[in-house]
């Protein structure tokens, strides 16, 4: 069912289907004063009828009793939404739709959730969070393109110097296919050297939010000094890696912001893409501003400085005092997303300051900054309030034919930006957008 509203006159489109018997009762929309904007309301939810066989019944939550209503977005570093991605949570498996929204439904978790995407073309994406349990928990999953970026002759190695002033240096002979045995021809190279100075660090690290386990099995909240992704492939497109035995040189330059905290030694840390984290493999040394070391393997390289663990919470408000849900938080290197009631939660490392605010690209929305002061282990910082710039509200009720449960999303669309309501109950919804100049009619 697509409903077009404008704010001057209102239009409906029916769709005639079957899949879909409810009710849409009520739409209401706030606008700025003189402004018209033009969006689209689309909704996709199914009724299901109370005690039937449906295979979409949720997984059976874990022993502790949590659950949580888990979905998400997949877009590329432009912000453009991605279909066709294949979203992994656990054995479960998903893809996006046209609008690069994904959902698991409600599904057991722990104290964390971590979904990991595939797509043809980009580098595989993943991020986990701290799970709201008995709530909604949204994932926003920003994917790399993976390129081919350089060519060279496994035979004669090669000196690749990345856009930023990393560096790979591969020595002869030292490639691998995938099964282990000696390659000789082209390695086609896909790099991305991931700065912590640069805007979008946050949103585009691998796993997001920075959990690393060392080599005493211990966990660990990392400070990044930079990642590089790395994949390498032979001209069919088939995977290679490093020799058994052999080496790669990988060098980072220290970022501008943390030069005066540089510790002239870090471990290395690879990245498991099954588990989400970062385990502790080797170690960099600062020579000439740039850490230096030796890698066996290729996936994604971090060199981080380990830390005990904190906690910050907060709450995202309008400027009318209202919450908001499906928000983007900047908290430190990492980022969070904002549940049904507007709260958010994250670990962050201890020993360090960082500031957090609001960063929701997508709905242009900000919010002036809260500075967190150095923590020590345990501690947590709660109670942050965060308020942001005036938007506008769409309100709807759903009801069920049939009665029983519904279960879908609404998506709402301006140009080329979306926001997604899930729906997983009858009654009265409301949620925002953003009248962006893109939008102004």
């Amino acid at each position: 069912m697509l409903f077009i509203i404008g704010l001057r006159r209102m239009r409906y489109r029916f769709a005639q289907n079957r899949n879909y018997p409810f009710k849409f009762h009520m739409i209401k929309l706030k606008p700025f004063a003189g402004l018209v904007a033009l969006i689209a309301l689309t909704i996709f939810s199914s009724c299901k009828k109370e005690n039937s066989d449906d295979t979409d019944t949720p997984v059976t939550p874990t022993p502790s009793g949590n659950s949580t209503y888990l979905s998400g977005t997949v877009v590329d570093r432009t912000g453009s939404l991605l279909e066709g991605v294949t979203v992994f949570y656990g054995s479960e498996i998903t893809t996006t739709d046209n609008h690069g929204y994904f959902t698991f439904g409600s599904v057991s978790c722990g104290e964390r959730v971590y979904v990991r995407t595939e797509k043809n073309g980009f580098f595989n994406g993943s991020l986990g969070a701290i799970a709201s349990v008995s709530s909604q928990t949204n994932l926003n999953i920003v994917m790399t393109d993976n390129s081919v970026d350089y060519t060279f002759n496994a035979a004669a190695g090669q000196l690749i110097n990345l856009p930023g002033g990393a560096s790979i240096d591969f020595t002869p002979n030292s490639i691998a296919t995938e099964s282990g045995t000696a390659y000789n021809g082209n390695v086609n190279v896909a790099s991305e050297y991931l700065d912590p100075d640069d805007l979008d660090f946050q949103n585009i690290i691998p796993g997001g939010d920075l959990i690393g386990m060392d080599q005493d099995d211990a966990m660990q909240q990392l400070v990044s000094y930079g990642m590089l992704m790395v994949t390498l492939t032979d001209n069919s497109g088939n995977e290679l890696n490093l020799l058994s035995g052999n080496n790669a040189t990988i060098t980072m330059p220290v970022p501008a912001s943390m030069a005066s905290d540089a510790p002239s030694q870090m471990p290395l840390w690879h990245y498991d893409e099954i588990t989400g984290i970062w385990m502790e493999e080797g170690s960099a040394t600062l020579i000439g501003g740039e850490y230096v070391g030796t890698v066996t393997h290729f996936s994604s390289w971090n060199a981080d400085v380990p830390s005990d663990r904190a906690q910050v919470r907060g709450i995202v408000y309008d400027c009318n005092g209202q919450p908001m849900a499906g928000i983007q938080v900047t908290v430190g290197q990492g980022s969070a997303t904002t549940g049904s009631n507007g709260e958010f939660q994250r670990y962050v490392p201890t020993g360090v300051s960082f500031d957090v605010y609001v960063n929701s690209s997508a709905l242009g929305l900000t919010s002036s900054s809260v500075n967190v002061p150095s923590m020590t282990a345990g501690d947590v910082f709660d109670a942050i309030q965060l308020s942001t710039e005036c938007v506008a509200y769409v309100s709807f009720n759903i009801t069920c034919n049939n009665g029983g449960d519904v279960n879908g999303y609404a998506a709402v669309n301006w140009g080329n930006q979306y926001t997604y309501v899930n729906i997983t109950h009858t009654g009265n919804y409301k949620y925002l957008y953003q009248l962006m100049e893109a939008a102004v009619r």
